[in-house]
């Protein structure tokens, strides 16, 4: 149920976003597909969690998932296109942008919001985005499910070692305590 509404939440702060900030602040007509545009969106964002989950699952803690995640979105954002166009970077940078998958994304958000581009056009950039939401997603909930599992035997091995433990311990009878006593004693004491 929550993860529902966090998916509704993510969609409805996209179509915020892109309707009121881009057409209400902006007046950028939207020429393309809204359809086209959100099945994009929720690709992206499936290629790009499995890659969070991969980056979560090489690291001890956030602080050094979050260096990571700076080593590995700042390159994908200079392969992407945003800042330098595709045709100006050098040959081998070129080649590299073919494993961004927000590559792709900018070429389907640019082609379905400014120029209205429909599937036909835009086909290759979705299997991209797929090809890497395919490889990247799965990958990351294996590696998640297999240090789950770790973390899980390890659980149960440390749960065997101290219940062994405290088993093997000499049983020695608790102390008794007499709450009466305890009252008269305290009576005493005043």
């Amino acid at each position: 149920m929550e993860a529902d509404r966090g998916k509704g939440f993510g969609s409805a702060a996209t179509a915020l976003a892109l309707g009121g900030v881009l057409a209400g602040v902006f007046d950028v007509p939207v020429r393309g597909s809204l359809l086209i545009f959100f099945a994009a969106t929720t690709l992206y964002v499936v290629a790009l969690s499995g890659l969070g989950l991969y980056i979560a699952t090489l690291t001890r803690n956030m602080a050094q998932a979050s260096m990571l995640s700076i080593l590995v979105l700042a390159p994908m954002i200079f392969l992407s296109g945003a800042w330098t166009p595709p045709e100006a970077m050098p040959t081998v940078a070129r080649w590299l942008m073919v494993i961004s998958p927000l590559y792709y994304y900018i070429d389907v958000a640019y082609g379905v919001i400014l120029k209205g581009a429909g599937l036909d056009v835009l086909g290759p950039s979705f299997a991209g985005i797929v090809v890497l939401g395919t490889i990247a997603r799965p990958e990351g909930d294996y590696l998640v499910a297999q240090t789950l599992n770790g973390y899980i035997l390890l659980a149960l091995a440390v749960t065997v070692f101290v219940s062994g433990f405290l088993t093997s311990m000499p049983r020695r009878r608790p102390p008794v305590i007499c709450f009466s006593c305890a009252t008269a004693s305290s009576r005493l004491s005043r």
